[in-house]
């Protein structure tokens, strides 16, 4: 039968593991609620605390009805040159806005 001393010691340990158990259970339960709540609030109040410049950005111009057509060969020495012509006759039919990339990697056949 343990002494009331040693009894003691044993209820303040177990209370003692309670806590810290308790306690790494708050902080996953926290760390597990960190993107769905606590970040935002974080965001929020980052940006009560900071100053942000208010000087509107510069506007980003972009050339109306452009794009970018890539073409990957390899080994396609028989039928290329046809595909790149086919390609040049659309750019002149889309009125110059088409860009074409050819890769070719490796061939072996004299493709490039």
């Amino acid at each position: 039968m343990p002494t009331p001393i040693e009894g003691a010691w044993a209820a303040l340990f177990m209370n003692l593991t309670i806590i810290l158990f308790m306690g790494l259970a708050g902080l996953a339960a926290a760390l597990g609620l960190w993107p769905f709540g606590f970040y935002q609030a974080t965001l929020i109040a980052a940006r009560r605390l900071h100053d942000f410049p208010t000087t509107p950005r510069p506007a980003i111009h972009i050339a109306p009805e452009t794009f970018a057509i890539c073409l990957c060969a390899y080994n396609e020495r028989a039928v290329i040159r046809e595909k790149v012509e086919d390609l040049l006759r659309l750019r002149e039919a889309a009125g110059g806005g088409l860009e074409i990339l050819v890769y070719v990697d490796a061939a072996n056949d004299g493709t490039a």
